[in-house]
């Protein structure tokens, strides 16, 4: 009997080390695939069998081993901190992308920058002090003033610009955030389906957490450890994105569809806002991802970035204007008329702003009664340069502020970037595969192998003493 048992506990031993070594070749195979998690097989003793015969030789005979799992080696705990790092880092790195965007336009310091164009516009307002009755000094004041208006014109253009397409970007993520939401509960059904049932999901619950990590990055949801059917929830914002087979869906607001109807913008204006779909009700504040950065650029610093040009602008055509009604034109007896103004009746904004003369006559170079060869209300237009409230002034400011500002973001992004690779670097030194593991683990799982097929031969040759060379009186 005894002989009978040493076959089943060798075939036992045969049938564990080669799925074992199954599972290490299956972990080798992937060890490039991106996402998968290193699985381990755990071999457990079988119980052995009592044998029940009153004159039995032995109480008990070995059982052998078994496969008793295939365990994903994952942590939930480095898991759920690199969802959390990526997260911070998807919302960090898309509000610096966006500062850096608004320092393009900016284009400070440059030849071709704003701040290049006031300069032409005041030397040539100097220049024409030393000769006043001369054409084309006047001509070179009407084209760099105009060179300014261009530039705020040109700056407010691409600030509308980058808004609509950071619209477009919200609602393309939100249309991923569906997508992946409805992976999530797809694949919580299969899995769950196949656990009930006694099987193996290692592979869908490694494509699984992929598209929860990307949730994560887009929004900054959440997720629970599994289930004991490996199912997992996601939450957003406090309520279940995904629970179990059933994914929600989220939404942009139709409103503002323009930068110039947000909140920042117009006192009747709105903010883009997430929605669950169907409803008005928001979705609440994320706490990371990249649809965090995307809400702020569209609500915060884009339309803010439009009140300072607009800010620059409003101070030009002030400061200009004023100045230039104090002079007279070149008949010496007009006075000044507006020398910028807003497109048609609007008021002056760094999209409507223009110029408002159309002559080199309308230049008012003089002052009252001081003669064709006066320049004097030329010198002191020249020098609204220096003014610490005029348009260069709020300019320089809003430069410097748009520099620090982002310089601020991309550090923090840098920052957070090294502590998201090392959080990743920890998930991987824990889940990842090691090759040279591996090919050890092989080894010990070859021998093992080898060992049992060895005893299963011995126990054969017994049996073959036993039964073919014992016996023989009476044949």
């Amino acid at each position: 009997m005894s002989s009978f048992s040493g076959v089943s506990t060798a075939l036992s031993a045969l049938q564990s080390h080669r799925r074992a070594m199954d599972v290490a070749g299956n972990n080798i195979a992937n060890a490039n695939t991106a996402g998968y998690t290193r699985q381990r097989a755990d071999l457990a003793p079988m119980s052995g069998q009592a044998v029940p015969s009153l004159f039995a030789a032995g109480g008990v005979t070995a059982g052998g081993v078994r496969v008793s799992d295939v365990n994903r080696m994952s942590d939930e705990f480095l898991n759920a901190k690199v969802r959390s790092q990526t997260s911070n880092h998807a919302d960090l790195a898309g509000r610096a992308e966006t500062l850096t965007s608004i320092e393009r336009i900016v284009n400070e310091p440059s030849t071709t920058g704003l701040s290049s164009q006031l300069g032409k516009m005041w030397n040539a307002w100097s220049t024409l002090v030393n000769s006043p009755s001369d054409d084309s000094a006047r001509v070179a004041v009407l084209n760099a003033s105009q060179g300014v208006a261009d530039a705020l014109v040109s700056a407010a253009t691409q600030v509308e610009t980058l808004w609509d397409q950071a619209r477009a970007g919200t609602v393309a993520m939100v249309q991923e955030v569906n997508a992946r939401a409805a992976d999530v509960a797809d694949f919580n059904k299969k899995i769950k389906s196949i656990v009930s049932s006694g099987g193996e999901a290692n592979e869908l619950m490694d494509q699984r957490d992929q598209a929860v990590v990307r949730l994560a990055e887009l929004t900054g949801a959440a997720a629970e450890p599994p289930d004991q059917f490996g199912v997992v929830n996601v939450y957003l914002g406090g309520n279940a994105l995904v629970r179990e087979g059933r994914a929600e869906q989220v939404a942009v607001t139709g409103e503002p569809s323009k930068l110039g109807e947000t909140a920042l913008r117009s006192s009747t204006g709105s903010d883009v806002a997430i929605v669950w779909r169907g409803t008005t009700t928001s979705v609440g504040t994320m706490p990371g991802g990249a649809l965090a950065a995307s809400l702020h650029a569209l609500t915060t610093t884009i339309p803010t970035e439009a009140n300072r040009y607009d800010e620059v602008a409003t101070a030009l055509a002030t400061a200009v204007n004023t100045q230039h009604a104090k002079g007279v034109q070149k008949d010496g007896v007009t006075p000044g008329e507006p020398f910028f103004a807003g497109l048609g009746s609007a008021p002056v904004t760094a999209a409507t702003i223009r110029l408002a003369l159309t002559s080199t006559g309308q230049v008012a170079a003089g002052t009252a009664d001081q003669g064709p060869k006066d320049g004097s209300n030329a010198d002191l237009m020249a020098k609204l340069a220096l003014d610490p409230a005029g348009p260069d002034a709020v300019w320089a400011a809003h430069v410097v502020d748009i520099g620090s500002q982002k310089q601020t973001a991309a550090l923090r992004a840098t920052v957070n970037a090294a502590t998201m690779a090392a959080s990743i670097g920890d998930q991987q030194a824990s889940a990842g595969v090691s090759l040279d593991e591996e090919t050890a683990n092989l080894l010990v799982l070859q021998r093992a192998y080898e060992g049992a097929a060895r005893v299963l031969t011995a126990v054969d040759e017994a049996l073959d003493t036993l039964i073919n060379r014992t016996g023989l009186v009476g044949r």
